[in-house]
Formats: structure tokens, C-alpha cells, sequence
């Protein structure tokens, strides 16, 4: 029986060309990502228009309505989400040309008439988040710009 008498050199050479299947692997897919980003990107922003015209048609989800929630009068709904239950949680999104100003004023009135208490933390030009909260309910309010321009997202979480 012939003894390999270089046992390093074998370990060495398969190591070396295991290392070139996973640096070659990972290039070709940073390669197809790269040829393929306006497809994927279009891809997406489909994706998304798809789900704002469903959250259009379907109205504030079930959840948000049993927990007597209120519905933004001067906004697009662009994304719901929901769980099972409350204690799982609701979103919305909601996009508005109102300032933040008047986002903020409007959910500040609904939430505190409902009994619940605010905790603002402070904002910027660009941003604003406050979260109300009464027993175990929970209700956080993100409303930030769109890219520099004149509208404005709302992303609404509640749970109990």
C-alpha cells in the first residue's frame, strides 16, 4: 500500500478548490443581481402597487375596526396587516400630502378622547413618533416623509 507522504498538500488542495466554487457561486450571484436590478426593482414596485390597490379595495382591516380604531380622513391606505387577534396586532399605512403637524394634532385628538395617554419623543423635520398607550393597549404613530417631498407616510401599530 502506497502511503501518501504529503497528507497537508491533499487538505490543502481540496480546501483551495472548494474556496473557488464558493467565491465563484457568490460572484455569479452578485453578478445576475447586478445585470438584474432594474427587472428585480420593477418586480418590486409592482409587488407593492399590487398590495396598495388591495389595502385600497379591502378598507382598514377587521381587527382595526373591532378595536374602534379611527380611520384617517385625508389619506391613501397603501399596506394593512393584521394577526389573529389584537394581542397579535394591526398596521396601516397610510400615505397623505397633510402636513406632520396635522397628522400628529388628528391622531393626538382620536387616541387621547379614547382615553389614551401620549408619549411623544421628539421629531425632526423628517420624522415624528409618539405612542399612546391605556391599561395593555398600545398604539405607536411613525409619520415620516416621502423623499423630500410634500407627502407624508403614517405607519400605525396597535396591540393589546
Amino acid at each position: 500500500m502506497k502511503k501518501n507522504i504529503y497528507p497537508q498538500a491533499s487538505v490543502s488542495f481540496v480546501a483551495i478548490i472548494i474556496g473557488f466554487f464558493v467565491i465563484g457561486g457568490a460572484s455569479a450571484a452578485i453578478i445576475y443581481v447586478m445585470n438584474n436590478q432594474g427587472v428585480i426593482g420593477s418586480e418590486v414596485d409592482e409587488v407593492q402597487e399590487e398590495r396598495a390597490e388591495q389595502a385600497q379595495e379591502d378598507g382598514y382591516p377587521s381587527l382595526w375596526m373591532a378595536a374602534g380604531l379611527p380611520e384617517y380622513p385625508n389619506g391613501e391606505l397603501t399596506k394593512t396587516r393584521e394577526g389573529n387577534d389584537l394581542i397579535d396586532g394591526v398596521q396601516v399605512t397610510i400615505e397623505t400630502s397633510d402636513s406632520m403637524e396635522t397628522v400628529t394634532l388628528f391622531w393626538d385628538s382620536e387616541m387621547t378622547s379614547r382615553g389614551f395617554i401620549s408619549a411623544g419623543f421628539p421629531g425632526t423635520e423628517y420624522a415624528t413618533l409618539v405612542q399612546y398607550s391605556t391599561g395593555t393597549k398600545i398604539m405607536s404613530l411613525q409619520v415620516t416623509k416621502i423623499d423630500d417631498g410634500p407627502m407624508n407616510q403614517i405607519h400605525v401599530q396597535y396591540h393589546e
